[in-house]
């Protein structure tokens, strides 16, 4: 069986940007993609990166932000924090997952396990009044979970359900990200920035927000990675490359659209001369 603090150490909290150093961060954003990030070492290779996406997108593309980047690892105490959070949340569902079971099996019979005992009584976990039924099936109770107690130590619960079997586990390893690597700890003296995957519809893309000890907790490994830095401004060069290359792409879309329309336009006159000489003809009968 294995201690709180080998299981606590399994817990790792992985970025999928492996690489240490400056770096330059553009944060655009276009109705189709959301927020998407750029990273370079250099200023040429961010502004070629930058034109080529204009050339990808089905939408014009806008800069929202520019960073001046130094790749971090979070402290370490920030993330024993995190690593604590993470097992607690494991805990709780690991012992709401093996009372659901307990009941399905026993229904509402006597429970009769060491270490697994029925609630001392309802306390809503929202601290308010609650209805009978709700009080009754133990529904949000502070105390117990589907109305049983469990007294079993937490590493040895998170143990025995693992064992059982159990796909919610946040320490899965997940040895196909890539972790930091090389990297600087944060300064605490300097706010800390963490780029994280916000994907699917409706959602934000790729976004940046400060992290703090307290933050951290909530996060969800694997992070795109964090950062120490300064939010430039975006220079006009930037900008009117973009105007430069939107002005060059709508051209080329109506040269386009005009070479479609005389196409279009020249197929219908030879199927309209079709039809008149079909029609100029004398039909027998």
């Amino acid at each position: 069986m294995k201690t709180r603090e080998e299981l606590l150490a399994e817990y790792q909290l992985h970025t999928v940007h492996p690489f240490a150093g400056f770096f330059f961060g553009l944060v655009w954003w276009s109705h189709d993609k959301q927020n998407q990030i750029i990273l370079s070492r250099t200023w040429d290779n961010l502004v070629k990166l930058w034109e080529g996406v204009f050339k990808r997108c089905d939408d014009i593309p806008e800069p929202k932000q520019l960073w001046k980047m130094q790749m971090v690892s979070p402290p370490e105490e920030w993330v024993q924090g995190w690593r604590e959070w993470q097992f607690a949340s494991d805990v709780d569902s690991a012992r709401n997952m093996l009372c659901v079971q307990i009941r399905h099996v026993h229904k509402q019979s006597v429970i009769d396990f060491p270490n697994i005992a029925p609630c001392p009584g309802y306390v809503s976990r929202w601290g308010e009044e609650e209805t009978e039924p709700v009080k009754e099936n133990h529904v949000g109770c502070k105390n117990c979970h589907e109305g049983l107690v469990i007294t079993i130590p937490d590493e040895e619960l998170i143990q025995l359900v693992e064992f059982w079997g159990a796909p919610w586990r946040s320490r899965d390893g997940k040895t196909y990200m890539l972790p930091d690597r090389n990297r600087m700890v944060a300064d605490p003296d300097h706010a800390l920035f963490v780029a994280k995957p916000d994907p699917g519809h409706h959602c934000r893309g790729s976004i940046i927000e400060e992290c703090t000890a307290e933050s951290i907790k909530y996060l969800h490994s694997p992070m795109l990675f964090f950062f120490q830095g300064e939010d430039l401004d975006i220079p006009k060069e930037l900008l009117q490359s973009g105007k430069k290359l939107k002005r060059q792409l709508e051209a080329e879309e109506k040269e386009r659209n005009e070479k479609f329309k005389k196409e279009r336009d020249k197929e219908k006159k030879e199927k309209l001369n079709k039809l008149m000489n079909i029609l100029s003809r004398k039909f027998p009968g």
